[in-house]
């Protein structure tokens, strides 16, 4: 479990706290309040971009803030947020260009062992 998770926009520094233990990673361009801790999937995901419009999650290991992956949204769609799911260790929810099979908007479960997107249900 960790705590006090916080990104720090204008340093690209993501905090938090595991095991009591303070960690500490770099996220050059991390978007304010858009972090998450994907305990089932075993990362901190952190959404980077430049003025809201994200270009990809880093995925850091909890217990010692190294980059494990980094996650691009699929082509045709972009990031729109990270999310928790029932049917997915880690999620993030992209918007399509056009409509996908009736939506705009998938949830698309996030591999915790390499990043990649599997897209698993509409987002609404």
């Amino acid at each position: 479990m960790i705590e006090e998770l916080d990104v720090d926009e204008t340093a690209g520094k993501v905090r938090w706290r595991f095991q009591g233990k303070r960690v500490e990673a770099e996220s050059a361009n991390a978007l304010n309040g858009s972090a998450l801790y994907f305990e089932t999937g075993g990362f901190v995901g952190v959404m980077n971009g430049v003025k809201r419009d994200t270009h990809h999650v880093d995925c850091f290991d909890p217990r010692d803030g190294r980059l494990m992956f980094q996650v691009k949204a699929p082509e045709g769609f972009s990031i729109s947020y990270l999310a928790n799911h029932p049917d997915a260790a880690a999620a993030v929810v992209c918007g399509a260009d056009e409509k996908v099979d009736g939506w705009y908007d998938w949830h698309f479960a996030i591999d915790p062992k390499n990043g990649s997107l599997k897209r698993i249900s509409p987002a609404y």
